[in-house]
């Protein structure tokens, strides 16, 4: 996870890192624009932990999923096709032009839960955000987001085991086992609940 922090991708919430208390729990998000399981994982389970416990968490986004790069020509190949590759760029745009963690993740979520209709949603999504969709839109097809691209496919590579599914999760760099992986996917907010506590934090308020 070095390059997610070079990358400063995290979704870090201001109040711990200002609180002195022990570091949050570092939780990778590996996805992809028009997948449907990563629409009910982003808006159902991410967003809604995040909104719950913010304070415990710092979440990189990554969305990549099973892109590739063709050796010929260059471009951008994504497992649901052109308009997928344009989502992510777009993703990644308005991930680094947001710096406010909450938001960011509402954003991401409001684009994710609109996205077999990106064009009538998206507009909408991002000036709830304060940003100007003709921008971002701009910044999806710049060389700037197709590099940014690139490192997120090789964040991606550097997963082990090897992404085979989307979205793969990550807490402190590890998948976990296939039961863990599992939970994280479809129960997240208790698990990272039960993982802060485990690890001798106090459970905060939004916990179940």
């Amino acid at each position: 996870m070095l390059l997610s922090l070079a990358f400063s991708l995290a979704l870090l919430s201001p109040a711990m890192a200002e609180s002195g208390l022990r570091p949050p729990l570092q939780l990778g998000v590996y996805y992809e624009s028009l997948c449907g399981d990563c629409l009910h994982f982003i808006v159902n389970q991410l967003n809604v932990t995040f909104a719950a416990v913010p304070e415990i968490l710092s979440v990189t986004l990554v969305p990549w999923g099973k892109s590739n790069q063709s050796a010929a020509d260059g471009l951008l190949h994504c497992q649901h096709g052109p308009e997928e590759c344009r989502g992510n760029r777009l993703h990644g745009c308005v991930i680094d032009a947001l710096q406010d963690p909450a938001l960011r993740m509402r954003t991401v979520a409001c684009l994710e839960n609109g996205q077999k209709t990106l064009e009538e949603s998206g507009p909408a999504c991002l000036a709830e955000a304060g940003l100007d969709w003709a921008e971002q839109d701009a910044c999806a097809k710049s060389d700037a987001s197709l590099q940014k691209m690139l490192q997120y496919g090789e964040m991606t590579h550097l997963l082990e085991p090897a992404l085979t599914f989307v979205p793969t999760v990550t807490l402190d760099g590890d998948q976990g086992s296939k039961v863990e992986q599992k939970e994280m996917v479809e129960d997240l907010l208790n698990f990272v609940c039960r993982t802060w506590q485990r690890q001798g934090g106090q459970m905060p308020a939004g916990c179940p």
